[in-house]
């Protein structure tokens, strides 16, 4: 039971929520993309807080799931919760939102083909 926090490498995404463990646990799982992680010990400039925003939203994610509040689509959770992100991302000042756009393009390693609309 509880949050599982699982470090993986070559992940499209830097951070992702699952309501279930990887055995398939009742535990809920949060898997952080490495690359965040090094760019945070290398003293990229961003990481910190580009690390914080995610986590932020992935334990939104887990909070729905735990209070077990919501019923609906997932895709409008999703949706809910990125408003949520993108509303702290633009109550950052410019500076850090500068820097956390930099470190975005320079590890750019999502599926750029299925992000599009």
């Amino acid at each position: 039971t509880g949050t599982h926090v699982h470090v993986v490498e070559g992940n499209d995404r830097l951070m992702h929520f699952t309501p279930k463990g990887p055995l398939g646990d009742a535990g809920q799982m949060i898997e952080i993309d490495v690359d965040i992680l090094r760019a945070l010990e290398a003293g990229v400039p961003g990481a910190l807080v580009l690390l914080r925003l995610e986590l932020t939203h992935e334990l939104r994610h887990a909070k729905v799931r735990y209070e077990n509040t919501y019923r609906g689509p997932p895709a409008l959770e999703e949706l809910i919760v990125t408003l949520l992100q993108v509303r702290d991302f633009l109550a950052l000042d410019v500076a850090p939102r500068q820097t956390i756009l930099d470190l975005l393009a320079a590890d750019n390693d999502y599926d750029a083909a299925r992000s599009r609309l």
